[in-house]
């Protein structure tokens, strides 16, 4: 987990031997913490003229600025090179097909129309796993969930968003868009508005969530809209849910586990959970945790704007654990919000650089 203060920056690498030579990035943060991601993704090696840093996949989970601003920068940073081989993003183009549903609203994505805008202008094609259609769970009940089968053995299977989701989505993209003065998808009017925005230039205690009671769930349209996969490779797992709705998650986990013929009693294992929207208690529910037994979970959160992760969310975590042995917590930032489950009897808690996973397959 990068630095990437209140927001989400996962780097996946995985292959054989000492130095694997793949890798998958998960989001890069919001513009404010881009100069820390971008020293770590300086580490990674470069090749060829122009020097370029090659991943596998870079996957925007949704277009929340803490996941998506830093991305924005990434692609136009010239010394970091990045040159992804496919890119997961679900931008106006995958929602304009949707149908129309009376659904709350919220959130405004300008920065989804800047990021498909950028894209469209390096020619970086996205979505080319799923043959440029949107990322998404299939509605079908019996449809096996989708599943990318990456170079070297990884699998990551799509557990977030629905159709349902998407829809919510679609129709506060229109009226944000609209408001900003541009057309969704016109990619001219979004550049244009683009190169003014100044973080968008190249760089020089609350309730438990319940999912029998949806006011206490998270509602943001955006969140709703996050990809979040299974990621397996070589007998170990990560469940990455970027900010995904937990029943959307419990739902889809379960659905997962019928496909699989595996026995409807028991949770779902995975070695690492890394907890939707930094551990908020709206998007943690007793129900999720009796469907998944992990035996570590992520918290990707420096606390300061939103004093994530929820202790009460923590608390369920801990105390719903079902994986083997005590829980391990692994923090990426060392906050007044991590800190008081440094010294608990039977839990593990790792800060910063000591928390990260490396799983030996």
């Amino acid at each position: 987990m990068l630095p990437a203060e209140h927001g989400d920056c996962l780097l996946v690498e995985y292959g054989e031997g000492a130095t694997p030579r793949h890798r998958v990035l998960f989001d890069a943060g919001p513009e404010t913490a881009y100069p820390a991601i971008r020293r770590r993704l300086l580490r990674l090696p470069a090749t060829g003229t122009p020097r370029r840093r090659k991943i596998d996949l870079l996957v925007v989970t949704h277009v929340d600025g803490d996941h998506i601003e830093g991305v924005v920068k990434l692609l136009q940073d010239e010394e970091v090179g990045i040159a992804p081989a496919d890119v997961w993003f679900n931008d106006w183009n995958h929602l304009a097909g949707l149908g129309e549903r009376k659904v709350p609203e919220r959130l405004g994505p300008e920065q989804g129309e800047f990021l498909g805008a950028l894209l469209d202008e390096k020619g970086i094609a996205w979505n080319g796993a799923f043959g440029g259609d949107r990322v998404m769970v299939p509605p079908e009940e019996d449809e096996p969930l989708p599943r990318w089968c990456g170079p070297g053995g990884l699998v990551l299977t799509v557990l977030s968003p629905t159709l349902r989701t998407l829809v919510v989505l679609r129709r506060k993209w229109k009226k944000a868009i609209e408001a900003a003065g541009f057309r969704p998808g016109g990619r001219q009017d979004a550049l244009a508005q683009f190169a003014e925005r100044r973080w968008a230039r190249a760089p020089s205690p609350p309730r438990l969530g319940d999912e029998g009671r949806r006011s206490t769930l998270d509602s943001s349209e955006a969140n709703g809209s996050s990809i979040a996969v299974l990621a397996e490779f070589g007998g170990r797992s990560l469940l990455l849910s970027g900010d995904a709705f937990p029943d959307v998650l419990r739902a889809s986990i379960e659905r997962l586990a019928r496909q699989r013929g595996l026995p409807s009693d028991e949770p779902f294992a995975v070695d690492v959970f890394k907890l939707a929207h930094h551990g908020s208690t709206r998007n943690m529910t007793p129900q999720l945790m009796e469907a998944v037994a992990a035996s570590a979970y992520a918290v990707s959160s420096s606390g300061a704007r939103f004093r994530h992760p929820d202790r009460e969310a923590l608390d369920l975590v801990v105390g719903g654990h079902r994986g083997a042995g005590e829980p391990t917590l692994l923090f990426n930032y060392a906050s007044r919000f991590t800190e008081v489950w440094r010294d608990r009897p039977g839990v593990t808690a790792r800060y910063g650089e000591d928390a990260v996973v490396e799983l030996e397959t």
